[in-house]
């Protein structure tokens, strides 16, 4: 965990609202953590976000792709 500052490349953090095994918390401390990052936290989506929302999964990778 004290060495996520170190990453010097752009990272995309989706996770789910409902999330038990990895909750929001974590995913918000990666995003504070890691320099260039961009976080969506997904709505009434847990832990395997890309099959419980799997369009609007795409859409963020899409447009995280599209903004580097």
């Amino acid at each position: 965990m004290q060495e996520l500052k170190l990453i010097q490349v752009p990272c995309l953090i989706l996770c789910g609202d409902s999330d038990i095994l990895t909750p929001p918390k974590y995913s918000q401390y990666f995003h504070t953590n890691i320099k260039d990052s961009k976080l969506h936290i997904l709505q009434q989506a847990g832990h395997m976000v890309m099959l419980e929302k799997p369009q609007l999964v795409n859409q963020y990778i899409q447009e995280f792709i599209e903004s580097l």
